[in-house]
């Protein structure tokens, strides 16, 4: 995520002597540290409801559509769920948090996406799709991060959004450090796209 690492960096640089660990997880992973003393904070996509986490959100953002450069889609500025129809949409697993409400976005104006490939990882979608395999919906970090590489970006209209927060341990307060990194995240000022 590129906010993670934006933040990550302003933390460094403020905190020189302090060490962080990154662990990249799911959220069924991370629902079994619900009971243990793993981590201080986490990112993640919301919601998230537990009771023994406290969580807070800090962005909220619209997805976007990756086609591959040069599809007869590209030509519009925007795109809504019935110029998605017949199209082979790589979708995400329907455990992804995301993803229920881009099925709901389909049903609600009559469109049964093909969906012939699906994975969990918006990342690989968007590869997929700079390979020519369909196109994703995804959100607008995952699209900055890969670049144009093969791939265009067109809004979804009317907005679909996506909204991102951090979580801690009910169980015990955010430490300072941790108080100080999660402050980070109100500063944000980062070009999506």
């Amino acid at each position: 995520m590129l906010f993670r690492s934006w933040v990550l960096k302003r933390f460094s640089a403020d905190h020189l002597e302090t060490a962080v660990s990154v662990t990249v997880v799911s959220r069924r992973e991370l629902l079994h540290w619900a009971d243990g003393d793993f981590f201080d904070l986490a990112l993640v996509a919301l919601p998230l409801e537990h009771p023994r986490f406290e969580n807070k959100k800090f962005t909220r953002f619209p997805v976007v559509v990756a086609l591959p450069t040069g599809h007869p889609l590209s030509q519009k500025e925007a795109l809504n769920a019935t110029d998605l129809a017949g199209e082979n949409l790589i979708s995400l697993a329907p455990s992804e948090v995301f993803q229920p409400a881009v099925m709901a976005r389909f049903q609600e104006n009559d469109v049964e996406p093909m969906a012939k490939i699906q994975t969990t990882s918006m990342l690989g979608a968007c590869q997929m799709v700079s390979c020519g395999l369909g196109i994703a919906i995804v959100d607008p970090f995952i699209a900055h991060a890969i670049g144009p590489k093969g791939i265009d970006y067109r809004p979804l209209t009317p907005a679909l959004e996506y909204h991102y927060g951090y979580i801690w341990p009910a169980a015990r307060p955010l430490s300072p450090l941790a108080k100080s990194f999660a402050s980070l995240f109100g500063s944000l000022n980062i070009p999506i796209l």
